[in-house]
């Protein structure tokens, strides 16, 4: 959806000094024979909503007949899709800039163009590397290809007044076994250490029509799995008032023809109420995988960076899982080195991880964002120690999900995944309790039981050829 009104972001002298007044770009949609396609790349940095939107913005290039190729290729457009959740996001994003402007350097003609939310928060920064035909917000990665084409060169809609979802889609996703669509964007919490934001806007979601549209087309192209994304996922549906929720999506989205999963990339924990927990978990085609940010297990570290709930309702809501789903992979997000983060913290968070025993950790250290509460907190953590305690966290990780695959051996519990690839006639996949599973024949659809461990890893038992077993040799443990 076009945003109803632009916003350019500096004044015009500014705009002269630089530059950045409109070039016709027509060249954009001649149509170029077969063999003399024009080529587009693109470089991705972030979180998977960046990613498929990334997807969606490739697709707009080759419904239009453009080849897609590797970002350290030749082309014609180098598109930049941006992330700014840390410092070293930001210096990767502008890396990645740089090397297109290298390009056009050595080829004048070629297009350099950045997006996303380092491009929303900060385009001055990005017009001063160089050059670029195009720096645009997010609202705008929904019809970059015509911004190019008219060219427009600085294009950022005000993101704290969106109050729509900005509808960006794609029938098939390259590279992709399984069809991941964003039907969720912003937040509305303002955690103390988090700009995203400030980059992504109020919450919106995704009209239920469009959602299920997409999915059929997915389905049609041959998905068998789908994953729910967004900014904060759990919100969707709550700004309407006629009662949809995310676990009714998923239902309606498991009765489309086709899908045999619905899989949910990340989930606040105060959204897992028993209600919602039993109205999710009743949903047969539900991927049994959670991930879930806890951000730290102290309550003094949740309360001062606005997080809305204690270590007492994350404790008692993933014990409501398990007891709805005793074996769901539980995966947690923790950050450390938050301001404040005293030895005595963090060993309550390393007490708390332990008690829970998580299926993995996803563990990222703080990052200073400008614009946020924390970056202006007295008590900033010196980077060694957030390094050793990185790396505390991450042994921490390995023993977790030792051990969980341990209780998926032991327990013989059943697992479901897409065939990914296929190599000497094994077939892989990441299963429906992200556990990676192996199975011979090249089933496009793996599923079985964990009946060994071997090597440190599993086995994988399939069923699905003449009723017989047959047992994959690869052990999961160089795949996880």
């Amino acid at each position: 959806m076009t945003p109803s009104r632009t916003v350019t972001v500096w004044p015009c002298s500014w705009l002269n000094r630089i530059n950045m007044s409109p070039t016709p770009t027509s060249w954009l949609r001649d149509t170029p024979t077969p063999h003399d396609s024009l080529r587009v790349a693109f470089a991705t940095f972030g979180c998977k909503v960046n990613q498929y939107e990334t997807a969606c913005m490739a697709h707009q290039f080759s419904s239009l007949d453009w080849r897609i190729v590797p970002f350290t290729d030749e082309a014609d457009v180098y598109v930049v899709n941006t992330c700014t959740v840390t410092s070293h996001a930001d210096a990767k994003s502008r890396a990645a800039i740089r090397r297109g402007l290298r390009q056009k350097e050595q080829r004048p003609d070629v297009r350099v163009v950045a997006t996303g939310c380092l491009a929303q928060r900060f385009p001055e920064q990005i017009a001063r590397l160089g050059h670029l035909e195009l720096i645009c917000g997010n609202r705008e990665k929904t019809r970059l290809f015509s911004l190019l084409e008219s060219g427009h060169r600085l294009v950022c809609a005000d993101i704290s007044e969106a109050s729509v979802f900005d509808e960006i889609s794609a029938d098939k996703l390259p590279g992709r076994s399984r069809g991941f669509l964003k039907v969720q964007d912003g937040c509305d919490f303002a955690c103390a250490y988090c700009a995203v934001p400030l980059a992504r806007g109020p919450a919106r979601s995704r009209p239920l029509a469009a959602v299920l549209d997409q999915v059929e087309r997915l389905a049609a192209s041959g998905y068998r799995e789908v994953v729910l994304g967004g900014i904060n996922l759990g919100t969707w549906g709550r700004e309407w008032s006629d009662g949809q929720s995310l676990p009714g999506l998923v239902h309606q989205l498991a009765a489309v023809d086709g899908i045999k999963r619905v899989r949910l990339s990340s989930l606040e924990p105060q959204f897992l109420t028993p209600g919602f927990i039993d109205e999710l978990f009743d949903c047969e085609a539900l991927a049994h995988h959670l991930h879930i940010p806890l951000q730290s297990g102290s309550d003094a570290l949740l309360s001062s960076m606005g997080r809305r709930y204690d270590t007492a309702l994350f404790r008692r809501n993933i014990e409501a899982v398990r007891q709805r789903q005793a074996h769901t992979a539980l995966g947690f997000d923790v950050i450390v080195g938050l301001p404040g983060e005293t030895d005595a913290r963090f060993e309550e968070t390393l007490a708390f991880l332990r008690a829970l025993a998580p299926a993995y950790l996803h563990v990222f250290a703080y990052s200073r964002r400008p614009g946020t509460r924390a970056a202006t907190m007295s008590d900033q953590v010196h980077g060694s120690v957030v390094r050793e305690r990185s790396r505390t966290l991450a042994a921490l990780s390995a023993e977790l999900s030792a051990a969980y695959r341990q209780r998926l051996l032991h327990h013989r519990i059943p697992l479901w995944a897409v065939a990914e690839s296929e190599k000497q006639g094994w077939s892989t996949g990441l299963s429906d309790h992200w556990v990676r599973v192996y199975a011979g024949h090249g089933d496009a659809e793996l599923a079985g039981i964990p009946v060994s461990e071997r090597l440190g890893g599993l086995e994988l038992v399939s069923r699905r050829r003449h009723d017989s077993d047959v047992i994959s040799k690869t052990p999961i443990s160089e795949a996880t």
